[in-house]
């Protein structure tokens, strides 16, 4: 028997479709009551799949309760519909609802009107149907400037005065991917949203054993390392199936390192894209669960002991930035002037851009400044702690100087007078106390890539 884990693209198959109960029963729910819902989620997280499957009879039967045979779903993918006009557009949406529902509507022949897509839904309602667009890849839609406030507003229109339903699927919330020119549509304001994110347990367990109880080899032993490595991301379960089944039918024991290196090897570029477009909450919660040893982490990726590691890598790698005393020392003499800070090699720290996400402070132009003059002055405070303010003791001095220097703006003179040191000695200790100070911001660098629990 084939390999059943060969999804890479939405599952279409209802034996490989798992879990999603939570999701699926919210969906019912809100459709059966005409409402329009949005589902949001990563990319390769499932969402495609779910609305495919979700039209499916054999899956709508997995939850009690509903009775769609007066509902007519369509599946429609908006990928290949990037650049076209609003009523090439109504033609692709009803020649996939006619493909998928020939008994009940007839194929366009050409460019659909907006009041020819009116009369076919009134045709439809009529007929006793309630119809449902599910719409993949919306985000493509909302990005396409072809499609303007008068076309999304004739969408609201349809939804509010007909049985039609829209399921509309994007990375990201719609009032975060729209145009400025459509944000402020009403058609955005009518979705439910239903967020998805990585399967429970007991799905991603059902997902590993039942396909490869079908297959003929029974992954069950292997169940918990396979979680470990891959965690409950549908997609990465799926390739680490897939290579863990071929690994077992080659040899029992199977060869689990092989299974690894293959992973790793397929799931690197779909690793790199996550980390690559995360939000910068996002990122921070996965660079806390890539040191974070066990229990429940922030983000579901960080579930997968292989992606803890490529995190760890990049946030090693990023983290490479050299602290040179001399960028340490012209940071301080500028240290009132964000504009010039934002300039200056330090502000690419990984503690200066915590502090600005953690402050929703932008990455760039005066906040970026701003970011590393907070990093400088906490890095100055750090060389006073238990330290005993006794002039006698150098690294006290080291901190007294810096902070009078550069934070209190205080003379030279009056520094090394109160101190009672020789001017030679003061430029000395400054120079040390500069240098201690770069010590500091790497000690900060490792914080920031090793996040605290």
């Amino acid at each position: 028997m084939q390999n059943p884990y060969t999804h890479r693209a939405a599952v279409r198959d209802p034996q490989m479709f798992f879990g999603r109960t939570s999701a699926l029963t919210r969906l019912f729910a809100l459709l059966a009551n005409g409402q329009s819902v949005s589902i949001v989620g990563d990319r390769r997280i499932g969402k495609s799949s779910l609305i495919y499957c979700a039209a499916l009879p054999q899956v709508q039967k997995r939850i009690p309760g509903y009775d769609f045979s007066a509902h007519l779903f369509a599946y429609i993918d908006l990928q290949g519909c990037l650049n076209r006009g609003p009523t090439e557009l109504l033609q692709h949406v009803l020649l996939q609802l006619a493909r998928q529902q020939p008994r009940h509507l007839s194929a366009p022949t050409g460019p659909v009107a907006p009041q020819a897509f009116e009369d076919a839904i009134f045709r439809l309602n009529g007929r006793g149907f309630t119809v449902v667009l599910l719409l993949d890849e919306f985000d493509g839609a909302a990005q396409n400037e072809r499609l303007d406030m008068a076309f999304f507003s004739f969408l609201r229109y349809m939804a509010t005065n007909y049985d039609l339903c829209f399921v509309v699927v994007s990375h990201h919330r719609l009032a975060e991917l729209c145009r400025a020119e459509i944000v402020d549509s009403p058609f955005f304001n009518i979705f439910a949203i239903i967020a998805l994110g990585a399967l429970k347990e007991e799905a991603a367990r059902d997902l590993i054993i039942v396909p490869s109880e079908r297959a003929g080899r029974s992954l069950a032993s292997h169940v918990d390392w396979a979680i470990d490595l891959a965690g409950a991301h549908p997609f990465f379960l799926q390739i680490a199936c897939f290579y863990l089944l071929e690994a077992c039918r080659r040899r029992d024991p199977p060869d689990l390192a092989w299974v690894e290196e293959r992973f790793r090897q397929e799931a690197v570029d779909h690793f790199a894209y996550a980390w690559e477009h995360a939000t910068a909450a996002a990122r921070e919660q996965m660079q806390r669960g890539a040191w974070q040893k066990g229990g429940e982490y922030e983000h579901y990726l960080s579930a997968s002991r292989a992606f803890r590691e490529f995190v760890r890598s990049q946030t090693v790698a990023s983290s490479t930035i050299e602290v040179h005393p001399a960028d340490v020392e012209a940071a301080l003499a500028h240290l009132w002037d964000v504009t010039w800070l934002a300039e200056s090699p330090l502000a690419e720290l990984q503690s200066v851009q915590r502090y600005s996400t953690r402050h929703h402070l932008s990455r760039s132009g005066p906040d970026r400044g701003k970011a590393l003059h907070h990093v400088l002055l906490a890095a100055i405070e750090r060389l006073h702690e238990a330290r005993p303010d006794e002039k006698s003791d150098r690294r006290w001095r080291g901190w007294y100087i810096l902070h009078h220097k550069y934070v209190e703006g205080d003379a030279n003179r009056r520094i090394f007078m109160h101190l009672h040191l020789s001017e030679r000695t003061f430029y000395r200790e400054r120079k040390e106390a500069i240098h201690a100070l770069a010590a500091v911001l790497e000690s900060q660098e490792e914080d920031a890539i090793r996040p605290s629990k």
